[in-house]
Formats: C-alpha cells, structure tokens, sequence
C-alpha cells in the first residue's frame, strides 16, 4: 500500500512540475535592457504575463544572442526557446543547418483581440524571403531598407521633385558639384557601404534574386552579359564626376556620415537607421527625407529592398508552444504601433504607424513588384563569395583602381576561380 500512495504521490508531483515548466519559455533578446527596442518589448512581455499566466524569462542579451547560441545547438535541449536577430544573422546558424521551428502554423493563427490573422496583417512580399522548403523560419516584426537621404534644408529643390533617373540624379549631382558642393557622402573602409549602392543598381536591371544568382554561376558566363558592364559603367560616373566627398576613400567610419549630418554632404545611400545614427550632429531644423535609387532605364526592375528582423524558434528549444504564443501576441497593431514610433523604424504590419520622415520609405516598401534583402542575399547566402570577389572587385571599381570594363573581366575570372576551389 505504501508503495502504490508513493507511486501515486510521484505520480502527481510529475505531473504538476511538468505545468509548471510548461507556463513558461526563455526568450534570448538582440536588444540590450534601455534601448527603446526592449523597452517595448518589455511592455509587451508584462501584458502577455498577465493575460495568459506565462512567465517569460527573457534575457537581453544584444546583438551577440544568435553566437551564445551556437555552442548549444548539439545538445539534446537548447539553453533559450526564442530568439530575434536579421535573416542574415540566423541564416548561416539557425536556418542553413535546420536548427529552427517551422512557424507556418503562427503565420496562420488569429492575433489575439484582433480579427485577423498574422499573415493577413504582414508585408505580403515578406513570405518568399523567410520561406525554406515550404517551412516559414521567421516572424519578422522589423523591416530595414535603404536608399538616397538627404536634407531638404540642404538641398533645397528635391523635395517632391527627386530624380526618376540615373540620368537626372547624374544632372543634379553635377548642378551641386558646379556649385562647390560635395554631392555625396561614403565611408569607403565599410565595404557594405560600398557595395549597397552597386548592387540595388544592378537589381535594377536584373530583378530580385537574380543578383545572387550570377554569383552562384561557376561557370562565370553570366557575368558576361552587357548589362554588367552598363551597372559597372553607372557606378564608375560617381568616381569619375568625383561626386563623392573628399576623403571616401581614406577616412573612417563614420567620418562621412558625420559631415553629411552636418551638411557638408548632400546625400548618402544608407538605411533606415542612419536618422539615429546621426542624430546628435544634426541641426534642429533639419528636413530629413527619403529618395528612391532612380531607375536606369524604362526596363528596370520594381523591387524594394525589405531586410527584416524577427523572432525564430530553435529546433530543440523546450517550450516552443509557449514562444509561438507570445510572438503572436506581440504582432497586435498596439505593439506594433508602439514600436514603430519609439524605435523611429517601420514594422511588418502594413497597417502599423509610420514617422512622417519614413512615409515615403514605406510606400516604396509597399509598391514595389517584388523585394529582395540586403544586397540581393549575397551576404547572407554566398557570405564567402561575398567577403572574397564580390566586395573586394567593387571595392577596387569605387576607389578608382579599375575601370568597369576591367571591372566586368575581373568579376567573371575570380568567380570562376572562387567556384574552383570551393
């Protein structure tokens, strides 16, 4: 009789350590505690505590999260149940190796005290990039892209009226230059700097995704086509015009990005971020707006970069039910609103608010065609490609080092060379 009550006791005490450990999940953040990011997620987490009985362990651990990660993902259970970084950060650990949780199940669940269900209420172009053998990897709640910024207090004119063209951007810059301005700014020692511009250029005249794909021909016959040269040649017009600011080449990070701030440049090709970056050297009247890189021709490509960051779920983690729960939860507009005017950013709800200064940012966003991630996927997909021939040529084509014919000859023999030995 002893032996059935303990067996019985065990029993039920098994029982309810197993609820309790299911009331809860670990959440390892990107964000550290005071940046305005955590600071709503936070609220969030207090709210979700309180409406479903949860308990959210979260831990802001910064931008670091996805490295303390990758030690554990051989072990039988992983240290955190959820986890927010870009794609491009989650992709080589999480994503390339199958270590995630399919989410196409919260993509298609009901937001709580909302009526509709997360992919209703998503950027619609944003599926296709975080979609893995028919398995969606992420839920993004933050969506990043780039183009022109300049000051419509600086640059007087542009507003409402920004070129359409290569050819007009090339007519303005040189209106600019002849008046004893320095057209645009560049931190060349940061070769995504360097290389963003050229690549949004030569998505303009082969589409979404298929900038990554000349980079994964071995053969290198891709690279020959003329419109590699006419991409090259658009970008060569900034170094032979010498419309960068001086010292580009020379100076480091973030030098050129300063004097842009404090208007002693006109324009910078960046990312969204770069209002927040500069914010203590701007003047208090400052206009800042969005420009659009212009189409080439009247073939270009309608394609609107959107690099996103979300939450993904590892393959072990202990408590994915619970995670998937709250990342759900986090998509209702009042957080989503919330994060947007807080962080200065744009959200992956369509419908989110937007700062004035990002309306025409996101309108991009929203009518571009298609949309493809930060520099076509390159860095993220073919990172080694990327570190060794592709940012290093256009690197040399920006300091002036070759012409774009040579350019276009050296692109197609070091791939062919990079695609032999790996």
């Amino acid at each position: 009789m002893k032996k059935i009550i303990f067996t019985t006791f065990f029993a039920m005490a098994l029982s309810t350590s197993v609820a309790l450990a299911e009331q809860n999940f670990t959440y390892w953040s990107m964000w550290t505690k005071n940046e305005n990011q955590a600071l709503v997620l936070a609220e969030a987490i207090k709210d979700f505590e309180k409406d479903t009985g949860i308990k959210v362990n979260v831990q802001w651990a910064g931008r670091s999260n996805i490295k303390k990660l990758a030690p554990t993902l051989n072990a039988r259970t992983t240290p955190t149940d959820l986890v927010d970084q870009s794609i491009g950060r989650t992709y080589a650990t999480l994503i390339e190796n199958d270590q995630y949780e399919p989410l196409n199940d919260v993509w298609g669940t009901k937001i709580p005290n909302e009526t509709k269900t997360v992919e209703q209420v998503i950027l619609s172009s944003a599926g296709s990039q975080l979609t893995k053998d028919g398995n969606k990897f992420m839920l993004p709640y933050n969506i990043t892209s780039s183009g022109y910024w300049y000051d419509a207090k600086n640059v007087p004119g542009v507003a409402g009226n920004e070129p359409k063209t290569w050819d007009e951007f090339m007519a303005l810059l040189q209106k600019r230059k002849d008046m004893g301005k320095n057209p645009i700014a560049l931190d060349g020692d940061i070769t995504g700097y360097v290389v963003w511009a050229f690549a949004e250029i030569l998505i303009k005249y082969y589409g979404a995704g298929n900038v990554l794909k000349l980079t994964l021909d071995k053969t290198g016959d891709s690279l020959k086509d003329p419109r590699i040269l006419q991409a090259a040649q658009k970008y060569e017009q900034l170094v032979s015009k010498k419309f960068f600011g001086a010292g580009y080449d020379s100076s480091k990070f973030p030098s050129q990005q300063t004097k842009w701030a404090q208007r002693q440049r006109d324009f910078i090709y960046n990312g969204i971020w770069i209002l927040n970056e500069v914010a203590k050297f701007t003047p208090a009247d400052a206009d800042m707006r969005y420009m659009p890189m212009p189409a080439m021709d009247d073939s270009s490509y309608s394609s609107a970069e959107t690099n996103m960051f979300g939450f993904v779920i590892p393959k072990k983690a202990k408590n994915k039910e619970n995670a998937k729960k709250f990342i759900a939860y986090f998509m209702q507009k009042k957080y989503m609103d919330a994060y947007a005017t807080q962080t200065l950013s744009i959200t992956s709800r369509t419908d989110a608010a937007v700062d004035p200064q990002f309306e025409d940012l996101q309108a991009t966003i929203k009518n571009a065609k298609t949309a493809h991630g930060f520099i076509d996927g390159i860095q993220t997909y073919n990172a080694g490609y990327y570190n060794k021939v592709f940012g290093p040529l256009v690197k040399d084509l920006v300091y002036g080092k070759i012409k774009a014919k040579q350019f276009q000859d050296k692109w197609v023999n070091e791939s062919v060379k990079y695609w032999k030995f790996n």
